[in-house]
């Protein structure tokens, strides 16, 4: 059981006493909140999945290295699952494009009708 445990926990080892990368990754999230071309639903995904990660940079920043670290244990699969659900919206999380309005009939001109010929 131990090993399922670090394979499933091994990404925060990545991120653990390195605020840097959290930042980076908080950062991917937070930026396309601002951007217009992501649909409403998925800036709003994305801003709930970057609130962890910031609050993760913090607590990277602020802790001591030699300090236990029960912290990734507890926060361990929030991280994983908003971290895979940020990545799926920030791949999927498009608008899509809008058809291109019907093209309208031409107007026949009533001054010149076309006779027979």
């Amino acid at each position: 059981m131990p090993d399922l445990l670090t394979l499933f926990f091994w990404p925060l080892g990545v991120f653990a006493f390195n605020p840097l990368l959290c930042a980076i990754l908080a950062g991917v999230f937070t930026v396309p909140v601002f951007v217009p071309i992501y649909s409403p639903s998925s800036r709003l995904a994305l801003a709930l999945c970057a609130l962890p990660w910031w609050a993760f940079c913090l607590r990277e920043a602020s802790v001591d290295p030699q300090a236990p670290r029960t912290d990734l244990v507890a926060l361990g699969p929030l991280l994983l699952v908003t971290a895979v659900f940020g990545a799926w919206h920030l791949a999927r999380g498009h608008r899509r494009p809008t058809p291109p309005p019907p093209r309208r009939p031409r107007p026949s001109s009533s001054r010149f009708p076309r006779r027979g010929v």
